[in-house]
C-alpha cells in the first residue's frame, strides 16, 4: 500500500525514535522552518498529524542576503504558522554580523551561518522543552551530501550520509524526495519561499546542486539509488566500526585524565590501517 506524504512524514518520525504519544502540550514538537519548500512541507504535515498546541517553530534570519529578501522569508513563515495556529520564534542577526563571526572563524559564511544556527536551536529545545527538533533534510541533501564528503576524502562515517536522528535533532523527511515535497504543496495550494543563493554556484554544495547532479541525471539514471545503496553499507560499516574501535580502545589506553588520553603507541601501530 502506497503511503501518503504525511504518513511518510509520520513514519519518519518514527523512525526518528519519536512515537505520536510522546508529543505533548509539555514536551511539543519543534520545527526548523526557512520558507523553503521542505520546511514548509514538513510543518504542513506535522499540523496536519499534531494539535496546533503540540508544535513549536523557530524560523532563523541570518541577515546574510538583502535585508528584503531575509526579512520577507521570516514574514512568509510567521505569517504562515500564524494561519495555521502555531507558534513561532524568529531569531534575527544583525546584517553583516554573519560575516564578522565567519571572518573571526575562518571557516566560511556557511560554516558560521551553521554555528549560529545551531546556538539559537540548542536554546530553542530548551526553552519550549521540546521532544525533539525537526529539521527538513530529504532524500536529496543525503545524496548531496554523500557526494560532497566523497570529494572531500571522507571515510565510511562521512559517507554514511545523514543520520534520521542525532541527540535531539531529528529528520523525518529522509527517504522522501524533492519532487515529493513540491508536489505535496502544489496539491495543497501552498506557496513557498526560494532562496536566490541556491542558484549561485559560490559554494560546493550548490556546485553539486546545480551541476554535478543534473549531469548525472542524464547520463546515468540509476546512479541515486546506488549512491543511497552504497550509504546504508557505509552506515554499516561505521556503526560495526564504532563497535570494534570501542574494544581495542580500552586496551590501548596507557593513561586518562579529564583533557587528555595516552595510548599505548606499539599497540597502536600493530592495528589495522582502517581501525587506526
Amino acid at each position: 500500500m502506497t503511503m501518503n506524504f504525511e504518513e511518510k512524514v509520520l513514519q519518519g518520525l518514527l523512525k526518528c525514535g519519536v512515537s505520536a504519544e510522546s508529543v505533548s502540550i509539555k514536551t511539543p514538537l519543534g520545527v526548523a522552518v526557512s520558507g523553503g519548500a521542505d520546511s514548509v512541507s514538513l510543518l504542513l504535515a506535522l499540523s496536519r498529524i499534531f494539535s496546533p498546541d503540540f508544535i513549536k517553530v523557530i524560523t532563523v534570519n541570518h541577515g546574510i542576503r538583502e535585508k528584503s529578501q531575509t526579512d520577507g522569508d521570516a514574514a512568509f513563515v510567521k505569517d504562515f504558522c500564524k494561519k495555521l495556529g502555531i507558534f513561532c520564534k524568529e531569531k534575527v542577526f544583525e546584517q553583516g554580523q554573519i560575516q564578522k563571526i565567519a571572518e573571526a572563524r575562518r571557516k566560511g559564511i556557511e560554516e558560521a551561518a551553521r554555528f549560529k544556527r545551531y546556538e539559537a536551536f540548542e536554546d530553542f529545545i530548551k526553552e519550549e522543552n521540546l521532544v525533539g527538533l525537526c529539521l527538513a533534510h530529504h532524500q536529496g541533501d543525503v545524496l548531496e551530501t554523500v557526494l560532497m564528503r566523497f570529494f572531500n576524502g571522507s571515510g565510511a562515517e562521512g559517507l554514511s550520509g545523514i543520520a534520521s536522528r542525532r541527540e535531539k535533532y531529528l529528520r523525518p523527511l529522509l527517504e522522501i524526495n524533492r519532487q515529493e515535497i513540491e508536489s505535496y504543496l502544489v496539491q495543497n495550494n501552498i506557496s513557498w519561499c526560494t532562496d536566490s543563493t541556491n542558484s549561485q554556484n559560490d559554494y560546493a554544495r550548490n556546485k553539486i546542486r546545480n551541476l554535478l547532479v543534473p549531469f548525472l541525471n542524464e547520463n546515468f539514471p540509476q546512479w541515486q539509488e546506488g549512491l543511497v545503496s552504497a550509504s546504508e553499507k557505509f552506515q554499516a560499516d561505521k556503526l560495526f566500526f564504532e563497535a570494534v574501535v570501542s574494544q581495542k580502545l580500552q586496551k590501548l589506553v596507557k593513561e586518562q585524565t579529564e583533557t587528555e588520553i595516552v595510548l599505548d603507541l606499539d599497540k597502536f601501530c600493530s592495528l589495522d590501517f582502517a581501525l587506526k
